[in-house]
Formats: C-alpha cells, structure tokens, sequence
C-alpha cells in the first residue's frame, strides 16, 4: 500500500512539473513573437558588425562578425529561437563583418545570401566560399550587382550596390541596407568611407532619410559622414566601436549637434523594438 501511496505521489508531482514547464514555455512563447513588432537586435562582437533582424517568423542577419565571435552569435541566434536565416547579407568581406560566416552557414539553414560581387585576399573570405561550395550553397548567393529589393510581407529591405567594380579602400566595396517596415526605417551602411559615401550622396533625400542609422566603419569620421548624417537625418544612431572613445569626437559632435541619440554597442548588444508607427523602444543587453 505504501508503495503505491508513494508511485501516485511520484506520479502526481510528474504531472505539475510537466504542467508548469509547458505553461511558461507558452508564456515565453507569447513573449517572443509578436507580429506586429519588428525587433533589430545589434549584437555586440567587438569592434565589428552582426545584426539580427526579426518580423514576421523571418530572420535576417546582417554582418556575421568574427570568427572568434562566432560562437556568441550561434547561441544568440538559437537563444532567439532561430532555426531558419531566410537572408544573409553581408556588406563585405572584412573579417569582422565576413568572419562568422563560415560557421552560421554550417550550422542553420539559410535560405539567401546577398553580397557584393568582387573578390577578397583575406583568408575569412576565402573560407566562408569554401564552405559555400563544401555545403553546396552556391544556388544560395545572390550577388548584388544593381540597387534591388528584398520583400518580406510588410517588410522590405533594398540593398544599394556599388557603382564601381574597384576601389582603393575595400571597405567602400560596402553594400547598405534601408529596412523599411511601414513608418519604421533603419539604414545600415556598413563600413562606408569616403568614395562610397560619396556615391550615397548622389541619392536623393527620400532614398536614405531613416530613422535609426548603424554608423559605418565603426564611428570612423572623414569628411563625407556630415553630409551622410545630414541626409539620413536619424533620430539614433548605433556605433559598433570598440569603445565609446573610439567613436571619433568629431562624430560625437555632429550627432550632439543634431539631437540624435547614440547607442553603443561596446557596452552590451542593442535591442530596438518597433511596431510600424515610427515608435521605438530601445534597451541595451548586458
């Protein structure tokens, strides 16, 4: 009789367990997706860029950071409930942009990579098209030659190609994004220096003019990045420096001067939420 006292308990308190983990893995489940948010998360690898972009069950990523950080990347993105990367797009081959790539693509599915098309010396470049080939993703590249849009529902991400097919500075090979999701705009643009920017200048006001700028080349300044933040007009800006320090003065002053708030991403990844309504809600993740 005790002993089947004791197996009803043991049974009882299997059933609570198996009650209270299924309930607040629904109410995790609740937590995390939302169809009318839009969640850019600029995950904190360094002084590089990796940004992962959620709305409507699709993922993107922007940049894959370095190899060293590849590691942090993956269990973020799992963390985050990614299984599936509908798109890669990688603004060039740097290793700190190019140098997880080789690893994510090993270990998710991904559906589309968009990159610049020109060919890179570094060894991370030369790896992660080793293991394009090695995985048989080759059908998976989209090499973006001309201005093009991605749409995703609501969603719409156009991609700005280069106009040159050389450049002094590889990191003017840049390609930039424009996420679009009704009034919510976000405008990465990679690492762009000078000859680059001065391409993106020659656009017109509408074409740039966002809301939320990732600054290129980490808080680099030259010349070109007054008129670039004068005609993106952001409200935020997002630095991926190493440091705040390393964000340069003269970049600090003209964001100070023109009211836009700056997020860092040295100081923890950057979470900004937004619903459509140009409304934005931001937190930084320790």
């Amino acid at each position: 009789m005790k002993k089947k006292k004791v197996l009803k308990q043991l049974w009882i308190f299997a059933v609570i367990v198996i009650l209270v983990v299924s309930a607040t893995g629904c109410e995790n489940k609740k937590k995390t997706i939302d169809p009318n948010s839009m969640m850019v998360y600029f995950i904190n690898v360094g002084k590089g860029d990796c940004a992962l972009l959620q709305f409507q069950n699709k993922n993107y990523l922007i940049d894959t950071g370095y190899e060293e950080t590849a590691d942090d990347v993956e269990k973020f993105l799992r963390d985050h409930n990614v299984v599936t990367i509908d798109g890669i797009i990688l603004s060039h081959y740097d290793k700190d942009h190019v140098g997880g790539a080789a690893d994510i693509i090993h270990n998710f599915t991904v559906k589309n990579i968009y990159m610049p098309e020109y060919v890179d010396s570094g060894n991370k470049y030369a790896e992660f098209m080793e293991k394009v080939e090695l995985y048989g993703l080759q059908d998976k590249i989209n090499y973006v030659k001309e201005d093009q849009t991605i749409t995703e529902g609501k969603v719409t991400i156009d991609l700005f190609a280069c106009k040159e097919t050389y450049y002094e500075q590889e990191n003017d090979y840049s390609l930039v994004a424009k996420v679009n999701y009704d009034k919510d705009t976000y405008l990465f643009a990679g690492d762009a220096e000078k000859a680059r920017l001065k391409e993106l200048l020659t656009y017109d006001e509408a074409t740039f003019k966002a809301d939320v700028l990732k600054i290129p080349h980490h808080g680099g300044y030259n010349k070109k990045v007054d008129d670039f933040v004068e005609l993106v007009a952001p409200k935020y800006a997002v630095s991926t420096s190493e440091t705040e320090d390393t964000t340069e003065q003269e970049l600090k002053d003209i964001m100070t001067e023109n009211n836009i708030t700056c997020y860092y991403t040295c100081n923890g990844t950057i979470v900004c939420e937004s619903n459509g309504k140009g409304e934005y809600k931001w937190k930084t993740l320790k």
